[in-house]
């Protein structure tokens, strides 16, 4: 399938949005069975840019992913809290709360809130998981680049 299109699997999810040789990649929306939904960008298939998921309780994540994980920063919303939660992910692991002026500092360019990656955080299986800390943090930051050029 190329272009933009619908597709419903057996088990009950739903992708409306773009395609590319057989491929979600663009802008849309992959709806659960059981209630979640994530709309935003795909590449090659997977959750990939900016993107924006809803669990059936209604606790929801606004930000980056990458390789179909939340990675980078992001915003996490309970229904328990009137206030949001600003924070950073890596490869799907929550690694930090930010407090309202690091969020500041990290808008202004004081705070490169990519020192706060480690290695602990990968889990077998991930595609990063056999790369050292330098080439661990040369990626992330290259990947951050990506976004603020867009």
């Amino acid at each position: 399938m190329d272009g933009f299109g619908v597709f419903k699997w057996a088990s009950g999810r739903l992708y409306v949005g773009d395609w590319q040789a057989d491929n979600k990649d663009g802008i849309g929306i992959l709806s659960f069975k059981g209630g979640n939904e994530y709309s935003g960008e795909f590449c090659s298939d997977r959750r990939q840019g900016y993107g924006y998921y809803q669990w059936p309780d209604n606790r929801k994540f606004k930000g980056w992913w990458h390789e179909n994980k939340q990675h980078g920063l992001g915003v996490y919303f309970s229904p328990e809290s009137t206030t949001a939660k600003f924070g950073l992910w890596q490869m799907g692991k929550r690694v930090r709360w930010f407090t309202e002026a690091e969020c500041e500092q990290i808008r202004q360019g004081y705070l490169d809130y990519t020192t706060f990656f480690t290695l602990s955080h990968l889990q077998a299986g991930d595609s990063d998981v056999n790369l050292s800390f330098k080439d661990l943090l040369e990626k992330y930051r290259s990947i951050d680049r990506q976004r603020i050029q867009r």
